[in-house]
């Protein structure tokens, strides 16, 4: 791919490594103009524009929208302050207190929901992957980096997960991450079981690699299991590096860097511009906005159909094999939506067809070798647990027990939301 190095605008929240018993990091600026917060700025330039042309989304825009789908974040929550999203997004839920989701005070969250959905807005080049779709904010962490916080926990993120399949949502994007041996990693697996089983496109960052001087081959989750989309971050000139987790969880790379997206109150963002470390938060939600472009285009297709269009189109150096850096290679939006099914395409299977386990299966890693703790011993009862790619250049290092509500998935349906089966015509 061309090197498309944009120098627009920088931002760091915190870094999406790891979680530790040391006090979070300070956010730095990846440059010397971090996002402004009291006084936000709307981001219109040609080198902005570049940014969002270059994923592909301008081209597909015409094809569809993402309208009328329906986007679960599982994330801090998303701030509706933004006018990019004071249209797209539904109330939500909480599992981290407040009223629902939209509230986030970390950033996170917001900074995913405008990759995938922000309007247009005057003076801003800003536009989402799906613009025409809603998000479901599910609030599932209040800060990653604060003692005394909702943080990231696997057990509160199955219970999001839970509550999203239970509304009937089209995707659901998890730009977390956490290792294999994860405290409550069985409650993870069967969430993402559940939202497979009822037809959701479920999209999962594949990890941050906290160290890019040691690159790292491991299981992640929520991105492992069969049926998610696991995504690797990929730089300004498409390629993966050490920045990004490797291994089977992997399915397909996205940009991770120079991301223009939405931030706290009424802002855009440039995150992770002139980083040496894309985040695969960002690269994951890329990813949903075409899951839901694709929902919206083939609806009578099922989630299956749609993760093979995204897998079956990415461009990899080798039509048919897969790897541990990029899965099937780097999205094509407009491939996956124009595609046209052939049984002898080199890649996955189709969709109810047999094929070949060694380069298409998620096959988990055995042994799984633990990452050694940098910071001393002292701290083996602990686990670790990865923001998925916080997106952020400063480094937030938490720990925290495990513990999260239950959640109490018998609602009824978000209102409105229709299942994929009941769909005709």
């Amino acid at each position: 791919m061309t090197t498309r190095a944009s120098r627009v605008l920088a931002a760091a929240f915190l870094a999406a490594g790891a979680v530790s018993i040391v006090p979070a990091a300070t956010a730095t600026a990846a440059t010397s103009t971090p996002c402004a917060i009291d006084n936000p700025q709307l981001i219109k330039s040609p080198d902005a524009d570049e940014l969002i042309d270059r994923t592909g989304f301008s081209r597909t825009q015409q094809l569809a929208t993402g309208k009328d789908v329906v986007v679960a974040v599982i994330d801090s929550g998303v701030d509706v302050r933004n006018d990019h999203l004071r249209e797209a997004v539904l109330p939500g839920k909480s599992f981290a207190g407040g009223k629902d989701g939209r509230v986030d005070t970390e950033g996170h969250g917001t900074a995913v929901a405008g990759i995938i959905a922000a309007r247009e807005v005057p003076d801003s080049s800003l536009v989402g992957g799906a613009p025409g779709s809603m998000i479901l904010p599910v609030r599932v962490y209040d800060t990653a980096s604060e003692q005394g916080k909702a943080r990231p926990s696997a057990k509160r993120t199955a219970d999001g997960i839970r509550w999203a399949t239970s509304q009937r949502v089209d995707v659901i994007n998890v730009s977390l991450s956490a290792p294999a041996g994860v405290k409550n990693e069985s409650l993870l697996r069967d969430a993402v079981a559940g939202a497979v089983a009822q037809d959701i496109v479920v999209v999962a960052s594949g990890g941050n690699q906290p160290e890019p001087d040691k690159p790292l081959t491991a299981d992640r989750f929520p991105a492992g299991p069969p049926g998610v989309i696991g995504v690797a971050a990929a730089n300004d000139s498409g390629v993966v590096g050490a920045w990004s987790v490797h291994g089977p969880q992997v399915d397909v790379a996205a940009y991770g860097s120079s991301v223009l997206t939405a931030y706290l109150g009424a802002g855009d963002c440039v995150l992770d511009a002139d980083t040496n470390a894309p985040q695969t938060s960002w690269s994951a939600a890329y990813v949903a906005a075409l899951a839901a472009q694709l929902r919206e285009r083939f609806p009578q297709e099922t989630a299956a159909q749609i993760v093979y269009r995204i897998e079956a189109t990415a461009d990899r150096p080798v039509a048919g094999t897969r790897d541990t850096e990029q899965g099937w290679g780097f999205i094509e939006p407009y491939s996956a939506l124009t595609m046209t099914y052939d049984n002898d395409r080199p890649g996955p299977p189709v969709p109810g067809q047999v094929g070949p386990t060694e380069q298409t299966s998620k096959v988990r890693l055995t042994p799984v070798v633990a990452t050694p703790d940098p910071r001393g011993p002292g701290r083996n009862t602990l686990l670790w647990w990865a923001i998925g790619a916080l997106g952020l250049t400063g480094s937030a290092l938490v720990l925290r027990p495990w513990v999260g509500q239950m959640v109490d998935v018998r609602n009824e349906p978000y209102p409105g939301r229709r299942r994929r089966g009941d769909r005709s015509g």
